[in-house]
């Protein structure tokens, strides 16, 4: 018995020594399976985690790609409609916008100025007009930091607010609101980022803290530098066009004046021709006239009676000699006799008072435009009868070119008009005008001369008109006649004397009068010269004028 009992204790010791190996190699093969699921699942984080940045590498690289593709852009359109593309393609939101100040729009209000997503056409019609103030409280958030606003499914807000002002606005129900900025001016716009309700699900959610946060922002912050560069290069664009233009104004308005001055010499070179040979013509015959008179006048020798004066011509010498008439003394002296005809020299001593007077009238036309061009001319105002006026014209042109062979007819008011103005100078307008239409209108022509009320009872006017049918002014010369040192015919050909200063004295005249003067012309038909002069001056110069004068009631200047 003892024996038997002693096999059986060893027996059950081997069994508790195999139990305890056995329950060691269970929990050692616990452990190993235990070790197994956690290094399979630190290889599925890794996996996972290189998976993440794969992906984020990718992302960075096409940031990179979508950087220079947007640094070699110079349109804000362009660049904006890639970005919005790029935002929902590879970061996979449901819908981005892009708002930027209005080209044509108030200003502080944001417009879409690019968009991309899914939306309805009545979405997009929607989003295309909404309008974003600049000083929503929204976008005042943002500051100088650059800070972003982010809304989404936890976010919590009063109906109203700003936030869904915005949702309503852009039909989004979670989104990032990056802000676009300038380094001076704020913000620019901003860069709307989000998804609807519907789609949030399946697309990249907005979270503080989401995956594409970090990308997302460098995104924004590279869009914001490379609209700000693209922004600072349309101004210079627009400041050099702006240069260009106002060089090219410039040059334009230096080359009218080079043209002005070029054609100023050449008017004045063609003055000081015109002058020249209207001048040497009178001064001809005043210089040979006298020259041929004096041929015919010689000195001889006479005798003349001391006491009576009669005088005598002989060969002999007749010193000695009592005068045949009275007896008295005779003395020989020279006397100065004309061998001319008579009426031949009167003939010629016309000519020589005509080319005087027409040389006094061009000394006097070169001398009344210098002092009309220097300023010079103070008008003298007075009370004027223009039936006076007329009647003076008509006397002093009968005076100076008597008969013209040539019909000048003259046409007054029915009634006594007054006005104020300065005679003499307006004498001068009307006569340079009449003989004017005197040298352009042929033997047997008409002149008509008239002068009538017009305008209205608060401004009343003198209308004055000259009239011819003589040859008549080509309509490219209508409008520079007026003009200084300018002729229709300014050749040193034309048939047609003056030296092309009448009409430019006249007009400067009728303008000191605060008037205007205009011509009416057909070739062939004749002109018609007219004028306004204001018979109150008063209306037309604010400075008073001095009281003026009575006149005699010959009209003679007082």
């Amino acid at each position: 018995m003892e024996k038997f009992t002693l096999k059986t204790n060893i027996r059950e010791d081997g069994d508790d020594v195999a139990d305890k190996d056995a329950d060691a190699l269970r929990n050692e093969n616990q452990n190993l399976r235990n070790q197994v699921r956690l290094l399979m699942a630190a290889e599925s984080k890794l996996y996972t985690l290189q998976e993440h940045l794969n992906n984020q590498q990718q992302i960075y690289a096409r940031l990179a790609d979508i950087g220079r593709q947007l640094n070699t852009l110079l349109k804000i359109d362009e660049i904006c409609k890639i970005l919005v593309q790029f935002v929902v393609y590879e970061f996979n939101f449901e819908r981005c916008a892009i708002l930027l100040h209005g080209k044509s729009g108030p200003s502080g209000v944001l417009l879409v100025n690019a968009h991309e997503g899914y939306y309805e056409n009545d979405e997009i019609a929607a989003i295309e007009t909404a309008k974003l103030q600049s000083d929503s409280p929204a976008l005042k958030e943002f500051g100088e930091d650059g800070r972003h606003l982010c809304v989404n499914s936890e976010h919590e807000c009063a109906h109203g607010c700003e936030t869904c002002n915005i949702k309503q606005l852009y039909l989004v129900d979670e989104f990032y609101l990056f802000p676009l900025m300038r380094k001076e001016e704020g913000i620019a716009g901003c860069i709307l980022v989000g998804n609807s309700k519907q789609q949030a699900r399946y697309q990249t959610r907005v979270a503080p803290d989401g995956d594409m946060m970090v990308p997302l922002t460098n995104l924004v912050r590279q869009a914001s530098i490379t609209l700000a560069n693209v922004n600072s290069y349309n101004a210079l664009e627009e400041e050099r066009a702006r240069l260009d233009i106002a060089v090219a104004e410039r040059t334009q308005e230096l080359s009218t004046a080079l043209d002005a001055a070029n054609e100023a010499v050449r008017l004045k070179g063609e003055f000081l021709a015109k002058v020249s040979h209207e001048l040497r013509t009178p001064l001809n015959s005043i210089v040979n006239v006298p020259k041929a008179l004096a041929a015919d006048y010689r000195l001889i020798d006479v005798y003349v009676c001391q006491n009576c004066s009669a005088e005598f011509q002989s060969d002999d010498d007749e010193s000695a000699t009592p005068c045949p008439e009275c007896g008295g003394s005779l003395s020989m002296e020279q006397v100065t006799v004309c061998e001319g005809d008579a009426s031949e020299h009167l003939r010629f001593l016309n000519l020589v008072q005509q080319q005087g007077t027409h040389l006094l009238h061009l000394v006097e036309d070169v001398l009344n435009f210098s002092r009309v061009e220097s300023g010079k001319v103070k008008l003298d105002y007075q009370p004027i009868s223009v039936h006076h006026l007329l009647h003076e014209v008509e006397q002093t042109i009968l005076l100076s070119i008597g008969n013209t062979a040539r019909c000048i007819r003259y046409s007054k008011p029915d009634v006594e008009v007054q006005m104020f103005g300065d005679e003499t100078r307006l004498k001068q307008v009307l006569i340079n005008l009449i003989n004017n239409a005197v040298k352009f209108t042929s033997h047997g022509g008409s002149i008509d001369v008239c002068a009538s009320v017009a305008g209205s009872e608060i401004n009343p006017l003198v209308h004055f008109e000259v009239a011819d049918n003589g040859i008549g002014i080509p309509s490219e010369q209508l409008d520079v006649i007026f003009e200084s040192f300018r002729q229709v015919d300014g050749s040193s050909t034309r048939i047609y004397g003056g030296t092309g200063l009448g009409l430019s004295i006249a007009k400067q005249l009728v303008e000191l009068h605060g008037g205007g003067i205009s011509v009416k012309s057909e070739i062939g038909k004749g002109s018609v010269f007219l004028f306004d002069i204001p018979m109150n001056p008063a209306q037309t110069f604010p400075s008073p004028l001095p009281a003026p004068t009575e006149k005699s009631p010959e009209g003679g200047d007082a």
